[in-house]
């Protein structure tokens, strides 16, 4: 049997997103890289990575965007400290997701959140 490699880029969250991402399936990956961009003093201040391992590819075993039921949390990064980077995930959850605080700065919040993930 051959190798293959699968790669996927998910823009997570960008400036016409709410201040949460959908789910994104990167269970298929061995790792993730995280890059986000900011412009910290205009948008939210903390960006949070949440992971599941909920079975299935179901919407509704999330429920929507607002809960926390069922995701944990990753990683938090201040942006206001780190504006522009990127950091990698070698233990990968089945599901991503992307959050920003304070929530009211939502759909102006000049910010973009890519995942892109690297399998073989």
């Amino acid at each position: 049997m051959g190798s293959y490699h699968i790669n996927g880029r998910f823009v997570a969250l960008n400036s016409q997103s709410t201040s949460t991402s959908s789910p994104f399936f990167v269970g298929d990956f061995y790792a993730v890289n995280i890059s986000w961009q900011s412009s910290a003093s205009l948008g939210p201040s903390r960006l949070t990575i949440e992971g599941s391992n909920e079975d299935g590819f179901q919407a509704m075993t999330f429920g929507n965007a607002s809960q926390s039921t069922n995701w944990s949390l990753v990683t938090g990064i201040n942006l206001i400290g780190f504006p522009s980077y990127a950091t990698a995930l070698t233990s990968v959850p089945r599901w991503l997701r992307a959050t920003v605080a304070p929530a009211n700065h939502s759909s102006a919040s000049a910010v973009t959140v890519v995942f892109s993930g690297m399998g073989m």
